[in-house]
């Protein structure tokens, strides 16, 4: 499934989820405003009931007028609640509350009446007062305890319905707990982890290693396609970069037979002329023959076959081959000092089996361009040459007290500098080079010996 669909659908599933949630909350909470809306109401009945308990207590024929005026109203307003009450839940409790209140009203107006007789017969005005007061003060009573039994009715219904909510609530939050622990284990494995694997490969390919292969991290998701890119290209790196070596091998390979062949056939010419040319002389002196133009030639043969042996030192020293690259580099730093009266310091922390053989040509070859920059350009009293390794890595630093150069026009200085960031590049390395008007030059060179190919067995 790809991660686009498997993200939809954690959406799609999520709105759901919470939209359930979400009405189930409101459902609870619309009962238990109802429950809430019904005991209120009980109560406001109650209160109602309770002020017409005490104008009933309160009646006297010196205030029947007041009094019947307060009992109306309250009655009116006892009848609003009720029929407000009815619309939201009709129960025979109402039923019977109507009918207990009708009965007060009548037993109230009785008594009202006969107490506006009371001049007339006022011994049955009394007896009648009693009498109406004791049934009035019992249907109140009743009415009283009806209200109370609705209240606690409601409350009860509101605390029940808030019981439900919160285990619909403790149900939600469970579900929720369970499908995002679900879901982040199941992203940990199609997604995290993946991008973890694939994090560590890139990070790995970025340190120089283009060996690193991102493994097999499932089908038919974005990060198998990413994955299957990027183990495509560190091959193709890793391809390239070896063949840059291989062809860099190959023509130091190349020069090294040219210097043989040089050596071997203009070189021991050149030596065989100029050893005839000595012995023609000789017997040119002994006849008294004058011999400055053989002389002139020979010196030129000798000034020939110098400038043919440096020619095949640079193409490929033999000391390198013959002594090692430690003793090459001793003797290049030798020869500089000598040539060029610059003191060349020269410090290799590293055995040389450390390098690998491919990579040794190269990195004498490195650091014999920078020193032939450095004093045809510089002119400097000192250079430092530092050769280490730090984490698989070996590590060059070229210093010198020159002149400098702006970095902006490096390119004036001829094709040195380049050769030196191409030679680093053919291994996967890096050159840095820093420079400015009077500070010297700074050549960094480093070098993953991981991205090193094995020398190949041709010659």
């Amino acid at each position: 499934m790809r991660i686009r669909t498997k993200l939809l659908f954690l959406l799609a599933f999520t709105i759901l989820f919470f939209a359930i949630g979400t009405t189930c909350l409101y459902l609870t909470e619309k009962q238990i405003a109802a429950s809430l809306t019904h005991s209120r109401n009980a109560t406001a009945i109650l209160k109602e009931v309770t002020a017409l308990h005490v104008l009933g207590v309160e009646f006297t024929p010196d205030n029947v007028e007041r009094v019947a005026y307060q009992w109306v109203k309250k009655r009116e307003c006892l009848e609003a609640l009720i029929r407000s009450y009815k619309e939201r839940q009709n129960t025979p409790l109402l039923a019977r509350l109507e009918r207990e209140l009708d009965r007060a009203d009548s037993a109230f107006m009785k008594l009202k009446k006969i107490t506006q007789q009371n001049e007339s017969n006022p011994n049955k005005y009394k007896t009648t007062r009693q009498y109406m007061l004791s049934h009035l003060t019992v249907l109140l009573d009743f009415m009283s305890t009806q209200a109370n039994m609705a209240a606690r009715d409601g409350f009860q219904k509101a605390y029940a319905t808030q019981q439900v909510r919160n285990w619909v609530l403790a149900g939600i939050v469970t579900c929720a707990i369970v499908f995002m622990a679900l879901w982040a284990l199941a992203l940990w494995k199609s997604l995290m982890r993946p991008l973890g694997e694939l994090s560590q490969a890139i990070d790995s390919a970025a340190s120089g290693n283009l060996s690193a292969r991102v493994g097999q991290l499932g089908k038919g998701n974005e990060i198998v396609d990413v994955s299957q890119a990027f183990n495509a290209m560190t091959r193709r790196l890793e391809k390239i970069t070896v063949s840059r070596q291989r062809f860099l091998e190959a023509t130091d390979n190349e020069r090294g037979r040219i210097g043989r062949e040089l050596h071997d056939g203009i070189g021991q010419a050149l030596t065989a002329g100029r050893v005839l040319l000595g012995n023609e002389v000789t017997q040119l002196e002994k006849r008294g023959c004058r011999t400055d133009g053989i002389q002139k030639v020979r010196e030129l043969l000798g000034r020939s076959l110098e400038d043919l042996r440096r020619t095949i030192h640079n193409l490929r020293p033999a000391v390198l081959d013959e002594l090692g690259l430690k003793s090459a580099l001793q003797w290049l730093c030798r020869t500089t000092e000598e040539v060029h009266s610059v003191k060349v310091l020269y410090d290799m922390s590293i055995p040389e089996d450390t390098v690998p053989p491919m990579l040794r040509s190269n990195l004498y070859r490195i650091i014999q361009e920078a020193l032939n920059n450095s004093v045809r350009h510089g002119k400097p009293s000192r250079i430092d040459i530092q050769i280490g390794m730090i984490d698989n890595e070996l590590d060059l630093m070229i210093e010198d007290d020159g002149m400098g150069f702006d970095a902006d026009t490096v390119s004036r200085y001829g094709n040195g500098l380049s050769s030196i960031r191409e030679r680093a590049a053919a291994f996967g390395g890096e050159a840095i080079i820093e420079s400015a008007p009077g500070r010297g030059v700074c050549i960094t060179v480093t070098v993953p010996l991981c991205l090193v190919a094995p020398p190949s067995d041709e010659d």
